[in-house]
């Protein structure tokens, strides 16, 4: 009950995966774009891009009853214009939460999105998340399980559907178990919905 179907049978009962395997099962099943509008805490996590081609930063916004309730990727803004589109979002929807990705562009990022929100006013705490092996390990399959469980609701949306049925895991020979996207897809998404359901589950909601 604590692991996704694909690692239990891997890790526990020791049977065989492909090298290369779904992570989500029937994510299907928990896109929806009708959500609780009454519900009115939010938690907000963004996975910065690096600002050019299909890389994207992508900010989600989830409420209280663990459903997505706003999408917003991009790759056509400088770096300014990006943190002033999160910065919009915050005022927006005023979460209980913020939790940023620091790796990379991720710090500056950080840093003049910090700059930003106090130049508008808003005192609000921002918790930054370090992609690791492991930390990304944790939150994937926390939020696979999730998934599996129907306990989370995702957006419809085109692009999710594609990073989610993208999404992959590779067992190697040794059993050690990893999570990126496949060739020629990204991840930007599926790491701003899993950083946020853990801002979540950290703050023991």
């Amino acid at each position: 009950e604590t692991l996704p179907a694909k690692v239990y049978l891997n890790e526990i009962e020791g049977k065989f995966l492909d090298m290369q395997s779904s992570v989500f099962g029937e994510y299907g099943k928990v896109l929806s774009n009708d959500f609780n509008r009454k519900e009115n805490e939010y938690w907000v996590a963004v996975d910065w891009g690096a600002g050019g081609g299909n890389d994207d930063t992508a900010i989600v916004v989830m409420n209280g009853l663990k459903q997505m309730v706003r999408l917003r990727y991009f790759n056509d803004l400088n770096t300014l214009e990006g943190v002033k589109e999160v910065v919009d979002i915050i005022k927006q929807y005023r979460p209980k939460a913020i939790t940023v990705e620091i790796n990379s562009l991720g710090q500056p990022n950080y840093d003049l999105l910090r700059a930003e929100l106090n130049k508008a006013g808003i005192r609000t705490s921002i918790t930054k998340f370090v992609t690791t092996n492991e930390s990304k390990r944790k939150i994937i399959e926390s939020l696979a399980l999730a998934i599996e469980k129907q306990e989370v609701q995702l957006l419809n949306e085109p692009k999710l559907s594609l990073e989610f049925a993208t999404y992959e895991l590779e067992s190697t020979k040794t059993g050690k178990i990893t999570y990126n996207a496949s060739t020629g897809n990204h991840d930007d998404i599926v790491m701003a919905t899993a950083i946020c359901l853990d801002s979540m589950t950290r703050a023991n909601y």
